[in-house]
């Protein structure tokens, strides 16, 4: 790909420095949260400094973009309705005002955090998505190797100490779980990379499993569908069903692509035989633990009157009587503790476990709406792709689309990695620098 005369006010290889710097600074994302300067984690601090060195990047592209404006607009409302939250919550009117600004500033990092993936894509093109492959590769590794099949455990555990040995408290509560889980079985049933949960290390994989799966169609190389299955084994030893059946899907598409091109069937064998073999094994090998027949059985999640059915109901409830603002504690608690008395299913009380829902309760209905519009418009932008690039953009969302569904975390929170793909496709459905369509028809 050529690259084009930038409107930046730097030298062109100054811009490019900053480009990676950008790129290795979102791969960092929930890894240095132990790490902090003035209050915030060392990569949030950086990624502040750097967001104001290329701001003049954007003066040109804010208004040239549409994707821009639309992001500034959404990060401003949905701000504006944080606000309106806040004062009306009782407990920040006492005066928690530090977690109120600590709720806006995640918020803004949503913007901050896309306009350092735009500018890195729009700098390096291609190069920039190979380098945020290269930069989390270390990650992803460290996590197979905490799985049971390998023998590095301890060496993998340990390593994984060093980011969290200070948080091995009662304050963070999961880090104390897998320390013990850890003695207790002398691995990690499910694997966390630098990760402070499974959960995090689930939303960090969805951006490279996408990414690899789309260097692989677009460049016709192996090796990135070689690191597409193996970050799908690690998605495996997650044992975040969410996860899996997202990555399954990704998994079947491409296969179909495989043969539907005639490129590289034998691989398709090839894996089909691996994965043939290999499940029966992990089905007898680990069936004594719990975690590990949790990939099987849906009963907690999809039985009548399970904790999580419970969870969806009361939130979607408390959400429609609140449309505004609700609270977990007058709010959802309520109906969650009514309906689990009813229950035979229900076992502990739990958190909504959805986050779209979650965003509703952050930031009202009427946030929530502005989100699903933001989605919306996303895939329109890949539905003005012909048919491959639309069926590569509707699996990628999907995997994103049904973990959120699964879970509490959202993109406004803390898993901002997605957003690098937003900006992916936002610059590669107008700009259509990529022609693997045409590529595709020569074939």
């Amino acid at each position: 790909m050529s690259y084009k005369k930038s409107i930046f006010i730097y030298p062109k290889k100054y811009e490019e420095i900053l480009a990676y710097i950008s790129i290795f600074l979102i791969s960092l994302n929930n890894t240095l949260t132990y790490k902090q300067i003035l209050g915030i984690s060392i990569d949030r601090f950086l990624e502040i400094i750097l967001f104001f060195l290329i701001f003049p990047f954007f003066k040109e592209y804010f208004f040239k973009y549409r994707a821009f404006l639309y992001f500034f607009l959404t990060v401003l409302i949905l701000c504006f309705f944080k606000l309106l939250i806040l004062f009306f919550d009782d407990s920040n009117l006492s005066g928690d005002f530090e977690s109120a600004a600590r709720d806006l500033v995640r918020v803004f990092f949503f913007f901050i955090i896309f306009c350092l993936a735009f500018y890195a894509i729009k700098i390096l093109d291609l190069m920039a998505i190979k380098a945020y492959l290269i930069f989390t590769a270390p990650y992803f590794l460290l996590a197979f190797m905490q799985s049971p099949i390998t023998p590095f455990n301890e060496f993998s555990f340990q390593i994984w100490s060093l980011f969290y040995e200070s948080q091995l408290l009662a304050e963070n509560w999961y880090a104390e779980f897998l320390y013990r889980e850890y003695n207790r079985f002398h691995f990690l049933v499910r694997v966390i990379g630098p990760y402070g949960s499974p959960t995090a290390l689930c939303y960090a994989l969805i951006p490279p499993i996408i990414f690899s799966a789309f260097l692989y169609l677009q460049e016709k190389k192996i090796k990135y569908y070689v690191w597409f299955i193996f970050l799908s084994s690690v998605a495996f030893l997650t044992l975040t069903r969410s996860l899996l059946l997202g990555t399954v899907l990704m998994i079947l598409y491409l296969a179909f692509m495989q043969i539907y091109l005639r490129r590289d069937r034998w691989v398709v064998i090839s894996q089909s035989i691996i994965v043939l073999a290999t499940i029966p094994f992990l089905l007898t090998e680990f069936s004594e633990l719990a975690d590990f027949g949790r990939v099987v059985d849906l009963t907690d999640v999809f039985s009548g009157g399970s904790s999580r059915i419970i969870a969806w109901t009361s939130g979607f409830i408390a959400l429609i009587e609140n449309p505004f603002y609700f609270s977990a504690e007058n709010n959802y608690l309520p109906l969650f503790n009514e309906a689990c008395v009813r229950s035979k299913n229900c076992s502990d009380v739990i958190s909504l476990h959805n986050g779209f829902l979650r965003i509703g309760r952050d930031f009202s209905i009427f946030g929530l709406a502005l989100t699903l519009i933001l989605f919306s418009h996303l895939i329109y932008c890949s539905l003005n792709q012909r048919i491959f690039f639309k069926s590569f953009y509707i699996f990628s969302f999907l995997i994103f689309f049904i973990h959120t569904f699964f879970h509490n975390n959202t993109i406004f929170i803390s898993e901002y990695t997605i957003l690098i793909f937003f900006a992916f496709t936002y610059i590669f459905t107008y700009s259509k620098k990529i022609s693997l369509t045409e590529s595709i028809v020569h074939n």
